[in-house]
């Protein structure tokens, strides 16, 4: 029986694509967001001079500390 780790490792290698920085995957998602945070997170993103996939990305790796 495969372990929780070795199903998340065979997803993402039939899921991610290779990124042009080693080491890492790329994954393409698709959220369905209400409006209202979608406006917030497009607010957030603008204020900080990034896109909001950056913004997701680092509200990702915040959560997973």
């Amino acid at each position: 029986m495969p372990t929780q780790d070795e199903i998340a490792r065979g997803a993402i290698a039939k899921r991610g694509k290779p990124s042009a920085v080693p080491g890492n995957v790329k994954l393409t998602m698709t959220f369905d967001l209400k409006r209202s945070l979608a406006e917030q997170l497009s607010a957030h993103a603008i204020r900080e001079g990034v896109s909001m996939e950056a913004v997701i990305l680092d509200l990702v790796k915040e959560a997973m500390r």
